[in-house]
């Protein structure tokens, strides 16, 4: 903590998080400000300033009561966030606030005083990359169609301390995987009291392959963890995807033999040798036995044909940490065909692609691109309604949710004068309609 900087009424005092850092890593700096009178709507806390690096503003200040300082009653607080470039001691100027005159009361222009920081070389300029305080990978897959069968993969990478810059190309090297299609990259920073969280997330359609239908690039990542000073590796198991019909009897095989061993494992002992015996002596031979469960199952598949239900493959079972095989919860049931309603892969990737649009424009408050993004992107969510315009979404009546919020949407287009309009209530109605469906 540096020494404090003072003209009555005000005093300045910084805070860092660290006095040694390395480049491209993140240096916290709070500015502590004690006022005996609230501070006008015109004061200006400006941001520190480096020769080389970057500054991020985190926040909005805050102010509290305050009674340890002599006779001020108030302590506001504004918090920053520092990324330094290049090695060496740290040249920084600011952060302070300007106050213009009022009444009474004459221009108040004070900086700070920071106290001294370091700037490390890495000893091991090869394995310095990514520097982050903390880094989360995720990597998940989900079935979208069956015939043919495809699935989107979303992997993210999240980075604490670290400036979006900082993250890598590609998460996926899958140039030389050609059933591996890249419809989305989105780069996200977010501020909070930990400081810069960045994001990186990628979004890839996958369609069957004829030769390796189950064999998929794995999502790993090199970084320095600059809280244990060390060169770090993050890899992550390929989530489970089947795409062949032959991996998919595989699978199924495998689980009916694990049902078997655990309902065989169930039995004590004498119940199994007394079992065991009723069958010898019973004129149903085992392989009637089969038939009539084979019959039994056909006509369950047939009935929910009818009626028509959709049945997806069953997956292949879990062990669990002890090593004990989990039964599947339910038999195979034989595969039906598609639903009409089903969509098409180059359906998926348009659906994505609208809604990435209709995001920014709520997150942008823009009224006029997210009316034509929120129409772009319910033609594709609902192919089948022939959606064209607004007018059109209404006739459809897809949701009452979305007509309300639309409607709204209509209304400060019309009237801007009646406030500004929000996008967040009609991005997360879009949401929730996304998730419901498994997007």
């Amino acid at each position: 903590m540096a020494e404090p900087r003072t003209a009555s009424p005000v005093r300045l005092l910084v805070e860092t998080d660290r006095d040694q850092l390395y480049p491209h890593s993140q240096l916290l700096i709070t500015l502590h400000i004690f006022h005996d009178a609230p501070l006008p709507e015109l004061v200006d806390i400006f941001p520190p300033q480096l020769e080389a690096g970057r500054v991020r503003t985190l926040g909005l200040p805050f102010t509290r009561l305050e009674s340890d300082w002599e006779e001020a009653a108030f302590h506001t607080t504004q918090q920053f966030a520092l990324f330094p470039d290049q090695p060496g001691r740290l040249s920084i100027e600011g952060p302070g606030l300007r106050i213009p005159a009022q009444e009474a009361h004459p221009a108040i222009n004070l900086s700070a005083e920071i106290p001294v920081i370091d700037v490390l070389t890495p000893l091991n300029q090869t394995d310095y990359q990514l520097p982050s305080e903390q880094l989360y990978l995720d990597d998940r897959a989900r079935q979208v169609t069956d015939d043919p069968v495809t699935y989107l993969r979303q992997l993210s990478l999240t980075a604490i301390g670290t400036l979006p810059g900082q993250l890598p190309d590609r998460l996926l090297n899958a140039g030389q995987w050609s059933n591996y299609q890249l419809i989305d990259r989105h780069l996200d920073e977010f501020h909070s009291r930990q400081g810069v969280t960045s994001q990186l997330t990628e979004t890839w359609l996958i369609t069957a392959h004829a030769t390796t239908p189950d064999l998929h690039p794995e999502v790993a990542v090199h970084w320095w963890d600059t809280q244990a000073n060390r060169l770090q590796y993050s890899q992550l198991p390929t989530p489970e995807m089947h795409f062949s019909s032959q991996a998919h009897n595989q699978v199924t095989a495998e689980s009916t033999a694990d049902r078997a061993v655990a309902e065989s494992s169930a039995i004590s002992p004498s119940a199994s040798m007394t079992d065991s015996t009723s069958m010898s002596a019973s004129p149903w031979h085992p392989f009637w036995l089969q038939g009539g469960i084979a019959a039994v199952l056909i006509v369950v598949g047939l009935i929910a044909g009818y009626f028509g239900f959709r049945s997806r493959p069953v997956a292949t079972t879990q062990k669990s940490q002890q090593g004990t095989p989990k039964p599947a919860t339910q038999p195979a049931r034989p595969k039906a065909a598609p639903a009409a309603t089903q969509v098409a892969p180059q359906q998926i990737s348009l659906e994505y692609q609208a809604f990435m649009q209709l995001r920014d424009a709520c997150q942008q408050n823009a009224t006029g691109s997210a009316r034509s993004a929120l129409v772009r992107w319910a033609a594709c969510f609902w192919p089948d309604r022939s959606i064209s315009s607004p007018a059109s979404i209404y006739q459809a009546n897809v949701s009452q949710t979305l007509n309300y919020l639309l409607l709204d949407l209509e209304h400060h287009l019309k009237r801007p004068g009646d406030g500004s309009w929000q996008g967040d209530l009609l991005l997360e109605a879009v949401k929730t309609l996304r998730r419901r469906r498994g997007l």
